[in-house]
């Protein structure tokens, strides 16, 4: 059994008291009394910075990778409000509730996205968007042996529905959660004392149900719409017992970011209820067959892999310094991780090389296709792209971006959009709001027919998108703990 702890709830209020003391200003109450106003995420501040900052778990229902992509139902809709505001988005993984929400209240982050219930205490320290979905919470139990063949009046009678017999019994719930909350107000509720176990983020809900369905443990306590998604996994377990009324998930922002939870309410408003909602929302929770197969699946980032290609692009991309993991992000952009892939233009393989441009790396390649050769090739053109780009940009990460930048566009193009950025008093030497405002103009006759531009046009906005969606997926794969070898 994975490691399950006892909390107190003494705990858990102190980390938020001891949260709030930092990030604030003084202000005064009716009686004149100094009293600390605490500031909030500006939502112009994301908008300058040009990127949304989500914390959430690792779960299948929240946020999980397959085949290199980033997946979830919580990440889902972070990245449709993210392209609504016009920013990229940044998850980071925070795996316990109490941890998740001390990082909120210490501004590590604009968003809490990982299924919170809106409770009151929480109020005092978080400001909630109205709900993203309803849910309850239930037992999760397993049914009696035999049960496919007992009648419903035999298997009901069998199973636990009055929430009072669970006085003296074992109870498994979350750390710092609502249930955990909510089991100690079902204590009281009913008079006598039940044996709580608490257990932290390491134990996730599918190996928790394992632990029920293999007799280990008795009985949890989760919210209804984790428990449905991993029941057809488990047809033995039984989720039909409430132990709440409805209650509702938001996303949580630190307190007082009134601007922002406007903007994101109104989102909510406007789309909570179209086709495409509905769409997210039935593709995790209620069509969901493949999902927990994908979030567990070979190549998945808990099992630290990525793709079949993993030894390969780690092989390569040691001969020129680069972090494996941004390799694995670029090929995941340019083909998906599918080796045969051909452009419309013709370039071919995992990171998409042009024949000729295989000729001047690889006069001897045989097979352009060929895994090892194709990444070889590639990763050597990224090399060769960065040592120039270093010579003449000190820092690794911009000179990694102009490369990038390079690799798909050509440096032409990117020494074009380098002259207009000087040109209009930007820094020719920094990509984010600088070359890369400039690159996308390209495409617009009055730029690209300035006396400074020498390689015309060209879709500025492409290599603009290709960099970005490198370097965002290029974080995910950085969320998790992905040995080197």
């Amino acid at each position: 059994m994975r490691n399950l702890l006892i909390i107190t709830y003494t705990a858990l209020i102190s980390i938020f008291v001891i949260s709030c003391s930092n990030d604030t200003n003084s202000i005064e109450n009716d009686s004149g009394i100094a009293e600390k106003e605490v500031v909030g995420v500006e939502l112009d501040s994301i908008i300058k910075r040009g990127k949304l900052i989500a914390i959430t778990n690792n779960t299948p229902t929240s946020y999980f990778i397959y085949k290199g992509r980033p997946m979830g139902y919580q990440h889902d809709l972070l990245a449709r409000f993210a392209k609504e505001i016009g920013v990229q988005l940044e998850i980071k993984i925070v795996s316990s509730i109490p941890d998740a929400m001390d990082s909120l209240v210490h501004k590590k982050a604009d968003i809490l996205a990982s299924g919170l219930t809106i409770l009151g205490d929480r109020k005092q320290y978080l400001d909630f968007t109205m709900p993203i979905t309803q849910t309850h919470q239930v037992l999760i139990q397993k049914k009696p042996k035999g049960h496919s063949s007992l009648n419903r009046k035999t298997l009901e009678n069998r199973l636990l529905r009055d929430v009072t017999e669970l006085a003296g019994k074992e109870v498994y719930v979350e750390e710092g959660s609502s249930y955990y909350d909510r089991i100690l107000s079902l204590q009281n509720e009913i008079g006598d004392s039940i044996n709580i176990h608490t257990y932290n983020a390491d134990l996730d809900m599918d190996s928790l149900m394992f632990m029920i369905s293999s007799g280990e443990i008795q009985y949890a306590i989760t919210e209804e719409y984790t428990a449905k998604f991993f029941l057809r996994y488990y047809p033995d377990l039984d989720i039909k017992t409430p132990i709440s009324f409805n209650q509702n998930i938001a996303w949580a922002t630190p307190k007082n970011s009134t601007a922002l939870i406007d903007t994101i309410n109104s989102w909510i408003e406007e789309n909570q209820h179209t086709t495409t909602w509905a769409v997210i929302y039935n593709k995790y929770f209620k069509f969901n067959k493949n999902m927990n197969t994908r979030a567990s699946s070979g190549y998945n980032l808990d099992n630290g892999k990525i793709s079949p290609y993993d030894k390969l692009i780690k092989t390569h991309a040691e001969s020129i310094g680069w972090d494996w993991r941004l390799v694995a992000a670029q090929i995941s952009v340019e083909s998906g991780f599918i080796s045969n892939k051909t452009s419309w233009a013709g370039a071919q393989g995992l990171m998409q090389i042009m024949p000729a441009t295989a000729g001047s790396l690889n006069p001897n390649h045989t097979d352009l296709l060929s895994p090892s050769q194709n990444i070889a090739m590639g990763v050597k053109f990224d090399g060769i792209l960065f040592e120039y780009w270093t010579k003449i940009i000190t820092d690794s990460t911009e000179a990694t971006k102009f490369s990038l930048a390079s690799y798909n566009i050509g440096k032409g193009h990117v020494f074009d959009a380098q002259r207009l950025a000087e040109k209009y008093g930007l820094n020719p030497l920094v990509w984010d709001g600088n070359v890369a405002v400039m690159i996308k103009k390209l495409s617009k006759s009055s730029y690209n027919r300035d006396p400074v531009v020498k390689h015309g046009y060209c879709r500025g906005l492409e290599a603009y998108n290709y960099v970005n969606r490198i370097f965002s997926l290029y974080q995910n794969y950085q969320n998790f703990d992905i040995p080197d070898n």
